[in-house]
């Protein structure tokens, strides 16, 4: 069956463009990376609107709208202005379908190490939340859980380095303080023998004078 070409769009940076034909929209590519996966689009899930959404504080809204349109920079600036108390509660309303796309974004923001307590509760309430699609959907979500782990485990190795380093330090800080306290009260002893004995030596030089 022929396919016909209605219209050809460069892309601006020159790597990709984008065919509209009679079979759908088709986009070529010289990036390996995954480009534009936009889901249930209709009139109404535009950067518009869910810049709208965002602007009004209806910021559930707002996140569903730019994770179909896989608008993830606008995703991630939502996400970290949703109120931390409220995740739970969306990720328990949270669209099936939408799931292991935003584990992907979390995954990818906890690698760069920026929001890691507000990525890891999201992270946490969404694996609970979802948990039974994942392992409905175990082959999909397998890179993601994968990314998921490999990143956890980094933060493990800081953490465990981390602690390993304060528990030293502190042991180091409560020895010298014994060692200086011990020090000082042998020191001051011997601080008032002198003073006694430069105190006499000094009467005892007027008295000869």
């Amino acid at each position: 069956m022929a396919v016909r070409g209605k219209c050809v769009k460069l892309a601006p940076d020159g790597k990709s463009f984008a065919c509209v034909t009679t079979e759908g929209i088709t986009i070529f590519s010289l990036s390996e990376k995954e480009v534009f996966a936009p889901v249930d689009l209709n009139l109404d899930i535009t950067l518009n609107s869910a810049l709208s959404l965002y602007q009004e504080n209806r910021f559930i809204e707002a996140l569903i709208v730019s994770l179909k349109l896989d608008y993830k920079e606008l995703t991630t600036s939502i996400y970290n202005s949703l109120p931390f108390a409220q995740i739970p509660l969306f990720c328990k309303n949270f669209p099936k379908e939408l799931a292991l796309k935003f584990l992907g974004i979390l995954a990818n923001e906890l690698e760069q190490k920026t929001h890691v307590e507000l990525t890891v509760h999201w992270i946490r309430s969404m694996l609970s939340a979802s948990g039974e699609f994942i392992k409905e959907h175990l082959q999909r979500a397998l890179p993601y859980l994968r990314m998921l782990q490999r990143n956890i485990a980094i933060f493990d190795e800081i953490f465990r380095l981390l602690v390993e380093d304060n528990t030293n330090l502190l042991k180091y800080y409560a020895h010298t303080a014994a060692s200086a306290s011990t020090a000082a009260s042998a020191g001051s002893e011997g601080v008032n023998k002198t003073e006694y004995g430069l105190k006499f030596r000094v009467q005892y030089q007027r008295v000869t004078l």
